[in-house]
């Protein structure tokens, strides 16, 4: 398989990315996201007896949620950087294989 050329970088398919349409928005283990769905639908339900209490709670979880997200993400540069970073001068296959892995983390945080 030929590299992918790094003047290519909007490309945002699977081919571009090496994940499907799922993996590319997912930030969060299925079970996580299992979890903040049945969070969310139980908020919901209690908001026509508890409005404010639901709004609040509502708040809450998008703000945990929020602050999961954005520690993974961070977590993932923090990784990638140190790879490309290892070297004074890098080499151009590893200076490539960062650059498409930075590819698939913004596709990623462009997917929502």
């Amino acid at each position: 398989v030929e590299p992918e050329s790094a003047a290519e970088p909007e490309e945002t398919t699977e081919a571009a990315t090496g994940l499907d349409e799922d993996e590319v928005a997912e930030a969060e283990p299925a079970p996580a996201r299992e979890d903040y769905r049945d969070r969310w639908a139980a908020i919901q339900s209690s908001f026509v007896d508890e409005p404010f209490r639901a709004v609040e709670n509502a708040d809450a979880l998008v703000a945990e949620v929020w602050g999961t997200i954005a520690q993974a993400f961070a977590e993932e540069r923090g990784r990638i950087e140190a790879q490309w970073h290892q070297d004074e001068e890098p080499a151009t296959e590893t200076l490539l294989a960062a650059f498409r892995e930075y590819r698939t983390l913004f596709t990623r945080l462009t997917a929502v």
